[in-house]
């Protein structure tokens, strides 16, 4: 019985473990909001929408939020998010600048950019959203 009981518990911290490390390198995100798009890491940096108007007329939709992930995962696929919903639009500047990754979301009629993290400096780690509160 001691042996069973032993095995039983040597078991279970393996898996745990196991799941552990399976799972860390895809749990870094500490709940800031990402989306991948196109192959690259973009991040949620500011809570106030974008007003220029110049820069609004200049968006084309490129595609929309075709998965939700858990918030604390960082996304591995395409068009996927930890913290933005799932049909949220996804929109890109025409123009192309090289500081400026020109990607924005579309939330209730208000656009928000979101910032490359391979070229961003300076930013942080972005901002934690709560889109209860960017859908004012």
């Amino acid at each position: 019985m001691k042996k069973f009981i032993f095995l039983f518990i040597s078991a279970s911290i393996i898996i745990f473990v196991s799941l552990f490390f399976k799972y860390y390198k895809y749990n870094r995100s500490d709940g800031w909001t990402y989306l991948k798009y196109n192959n690259i890491l973009y991040v949620l940096n500011v809570e106030s929408p974008e007003d220029d108007e110049k820069i609004i007329n200049n968006l084309e939709l490129v595609g929309t939020v075709s998965k939700k992930i858990p918030k604390y995962f960082e996304p591995i696929e395409n068009n996927t998010s930890n913290g933005i919903p799932k049909g949220i639009e996804i929109f890109k500047d025409k123009y192309e600048y090289p500081d400026y990754s020109g990607i924005y979301i579309l939330v209730n009629d208000k656009y928000y950019h979101l910032s490359n993290t391979e070229t961003a400096e300076g930013w942080g780690n972005g901002i934690q959203a709560n889109f209860k509160d960017l859908r004012r």
